[in-house]
């Protein structure tokens, strides 16, 4: 199958993956509109990603990358020399037939690394693990990489307390110090 069309109406779409299906669907006085799409190319998940890689590295070598994606790449690299190795995790493999092994260090600079060329998408992982990301490490490099890639406007860690029934307040004290001499940093080279 090197081409799908989809029906287009108004309120609806449909798929046909033969042409035959197609013109079963379809007649001359049909208003709805036919997208026809041809296959480029084809190629396992794996190797789709790994030509991810290398357009970024050809891109960075020929300095044709955007500032953000060299500041994601100056985040990742940081994160690859910061991070722990964390614990062991698991997980199946794209075509769900094998169970592999990986630690959560590994399996975060994978997910930076998939989508490092794509600003919100990026940003979202930070800004859904910000806990995690904020918390880190205290080394002003990483807070710097960190906020250059997305601006925190704040940080605050709350801790549900049993005794009081409310909300606590346990953000550390050095860490909001960390991020505004990161913001200060930051604006004094920019």
């Amino acid at each position: 199958m090197n081409k799908i069309w989809i029906l287009k109406s108004k309120y609806s779409w449909k798929l046909c993956k033969t042409e035959e299906d197609l013109l079963r669907r379809i007649t001359k006085s049909s208003s709805l509109e036919v997208l026809e799409f041809e296959l480029k190319s084809s190629s396992k998940a794996n190797d789709y990603l790994l030509s991810k890689e290398r357009d970024i590295q050809l891109k960075s070598v020929l300095g044709e990358l955007t500032q953000f994606e060299i500041d994601a790449q100056n985040l990742i690299s940081l994160y690859e020399e910061l991070a722990p190795d964390g614990k062991e995790v698991w997980y199946w493999n794209s075509s769900f037939t094998e169970k592999l092994k990986s630690t959560e260090k590994l399996s975060w600079v994978g997910r930076l690394r998939k989508w490092q060329d794509n600003k919100s998408q990026f940003k979202k992982i930070l800004v859904d693990h910000k806990h995690y990301f904020l918390e880190l490490s205290s080394d002003l490099r990483w807070m710097v990489a960190l906020l250059k890639c997305h601006n925190f406007a704040g940080y605050t860690k709350l801790s549900w307390n049993k005794d009081t029934k409310s909300h606590d307040d346990v953000t550390d004290p050095k860490l909001l110090e960390l991020m505004k001499l990161a913001k200060s940093f930051l604006k004094k080279k920019g």
